[in-house]
């Protein structure tokens, strides 16, 4: 039995809330009376009880971050269970760089970062400046959020902000067009300014669900091109930048997303974090369930109201065969303002054909791929060697508001457009299932309505599609 059980460590949680997560009866000393009896002690009761307390101070704790280490000692006559207790640090600071380039800005330079504490719950403080050196224009980010409760997380949020945004397509990442447009001198998105200010509130019901709520009140402003630079391509002109529709935008969003994938990603955009791609998913869903109401009650020069889903599902078949399937619609009631008008086309939605070469303000998408994933594991932390071997279907169509989807057999064959390609890849995740490195390469060609083949593209890509 033991007699004695000692904590190290721990300053924000008190003995007894430690003591009711272990759960362990010791023996009296010797003299006092006590009806309980002492848990008869080995190992591996030790070692399931420190693993529920774990996993109970993970839950109700907010303070709790580990287990250090724990042992049993011999001292004086004693059986003494020692424990050691790591704290989450009371705040932790984060940062990181900021590093782009576009011709609206040319090089755009900055950081950011973020700072957490532990006070009553959870609270955030974030934020970033950036300049572009070209335009001369300084854009800034601040705000806070302060989480309750520890199992199910409800956060409250605010910020205020003047950003550059890519107009219309959701689906690409800063970096991939940072090095299209820095090294190839491909001008692929388009650009504008939004200046304002966004609340919400989000309930986590468990770490990979979330409900959110916001409202977002801003200005849209025009931006223009002020470089034709590019490490490739240096005599090429770059088209100007789009104007948009200038004004007022407030609107009010609620937006469910899950994720029950087997290999999990995330990206963060804007102090935001969204669920993401992951090169070793094989396996579970990923969705999103979005609605925005913009003008209405709320004022502003812009008013319709917008639907958006994704829907992803990840089957293995047997062994390392997989079918992977992704359906996603936007749906607007009216027409949108030129910076959320929707696309299709290009590497991250319509493979095979231009980028953004089909415009509207609704749109469908269905990616069907068959893939073959093969892994090398190096070690027990997870660490992982593997490549891909993939072919895929993609087809959707875009439409205006007025618009039906289609009204007759000729009206669908016209809008509703497709690809075939095949494609590989190789990833390395050294660090565990959440940050795998991933190089592909795939060949799609667009597929007409008399199903032949015509002019097939080469697509590098850095993650996967979906």
């Amino acid at each position: 039995t033991l007699h004695e059980i000692r904590f190290t460590g721990n300053t924000r949680i008190p003995r007894a809330v430690l003591l009711s997560a272990l759960d362990i009866k010791t023996a009296k000393p010797e003299g006092e009376n006590s009806s309980h009896t002492a848990d008869i002690y080995h190992h591996a009761f030790g070692q399931a009880k420190v693993n529920r307390m774990r996993k109970t101070l993970s839950e109700r704790s907010e303070h709790f971050k580990s287990v250090r280490e724990w042992r049993v000692q011999r001292e004086g006559g004693k059986n003494v269970m020692v424990i050691n207790i790591e704290e989450l640090s009371f705040a932790r600071p984060g940062g990181f760089p900021i590093l782009q380039f576009n011709r609206v800005h040319g090089l755009m330079l900055g950081a950011g970062g973020t700072l957490t504490t532990h006070l009553t719950g959870k609270e955030s403080v974030f934020g970033s400046i950036s300049r572009g050196f070209s335009s001369k224009i300084w854009n800034h980010h601040a705000g806070i959020e302060k989480g309750l409760f520890k199992r199910q997380q409800l956060r409250f949020g605010g910020s205020f902000y003047k950003l550059t945004d890519i107009s219309s397509n959701i689906y690409l990442r800063p970096a991939e067009l940072s090095l299209s447009a820095g090294y190839y001198g491909f001008s692929l998105q388009d650009y504008y300014q939004r200046q304002g200010s966004q609340g919400w509130i989000t309930y986590a019901s468990r770490e990979w669900m979330y409900l959110k709520l916001a409202f977002t009140a801003e200005r849209h402003d025009n931006l223009s091109k002020s470089t034709d630079w590019s490490y490739l391509n240096r005599d090429r002109l770059k088209r100007g930048n789009p104007r948009i529709n200038r004004g007022q935008f407030r609107s009010l969003s609620v937006a469910y997303a899950f994720d029950t994938r087997d290999h999990k990603s995330t990206i963060t955009r804007h102090f935001h974090t969204f669920f993401f791609a992951n090169e070793r998913a094989s396996r579970g869903w990923r969705g999103q369930f979005a609605v925005e109401i913009a003008g209405r009650n709320f004022g502003g020069d812009h008013t319709f109201n917008f639907y958006r889903f994704e829907l992803a599902r990840y089957t293995p078949i047997s062994g390392p065969h997989h079918i992977n399937v992704r359906i996603a619609g936007d749906f607007s009631d009216a027409p949108l303002p030129r910076q959320r008008v929707l696309h299709l086309g290009g590497a991250t939605t319509l493979r095979g054909y231009d980028f953004n070469v089909f415009a509207g303000d609704n749109r469908v998408l269905l990616n069907l791929e068959y893939r073959l994933i093969q892994e090398i594991v190096f070690n027990p932390r997870d660490g992982v060697l593997g490549w891909t071997l993939s072919c895929f279907l993609d087809t959707g169509g875009v439409w205006w508001h007025d618009e039906p989807l289609f009204s007759d057999t000729d009206d669908f064959r016209h809008r509703i457009k497709a690809s075939i390609g095949v494609g590989c890849s190789l990833f390395l995740d050294p660090f565990g299932p959440r940050a795998p490195w991933s190089l592909a390469a795939e060949l799609a060609a667009p597929l007409n309505t008399s199903f032949s083949l015509q002019n097939p593209k080469l697509i590098l890509r850095l993650e996967r599609m979906f």
